[in-house]
């Protein structure tokens, strides 16, 4: 299958990324005060990697790139993050309220209960509809479901 082009990729709606400079990357992670070597930690790669790209023997992938823009204070990308932005271990909104990783780990343990919670009750309910309905079959009476709108 022959490579795609900038040109022809566009041709078809797909974005095109620009490859990434090792000088950008490498002010990005010196922005961000880290070494070569925290560096590659948080981005999940050794240390040679990050001095392949910043000596420019590899190329930079453009999501190593946004995830190092993102954490030296980098807004988050996405439209339904508009404003957010990520300084250190702190996640900002744009109402300047400020949310740690423990508060972010007990907003998503809350959030998972209520979940459960909300389907917990849900399959409940239809269990009571459920009885309710055979309690009537079994006393005898029609289902209500069942009369034909004429009946009186």
């Amino acid at each position: 299958m022959p490579r795609t082009t900038r040109k022809s990729a566009l041709k078809r709606g797909r974005q095109v990324r620009w490859p990434i400079e090792p000088d950008q990357f490498r002010i990005e992670r010196t922005a961000a005060l880290l070494s070569p070597t925290e560096c590659a930690k948080v981005l999940g790669v050794s240390e040679r990697t990050i001095r392949n790209w910043e000596a420019s023997r590899a190329a930079i992938p453009y999501a190593a790139f946004k995830l190092l823009r993102v954490l030296t204070g980098g807004e988050l990308p996405g439209r339904p993050w508009d404003g957010f932005y990520v300084k250190g271990d702190t996640l900002w909104t744009p109402e300047r309220k400020r949310y740690d990783a423990g508060e972010l780990a007990y907003i998503n343990n809350v959030f998972t209960m209520a979940r459960f919670w909300l389907e917990n009750y849900h399959r409940n309910a239809a269990i009571d509809r459920a009885n309710v309905l055979l309690q009537n079959i079994q006393a005898g009476e029609d289902d209500p479901s069942t009369k034909a709108s004429g009946d009186a």
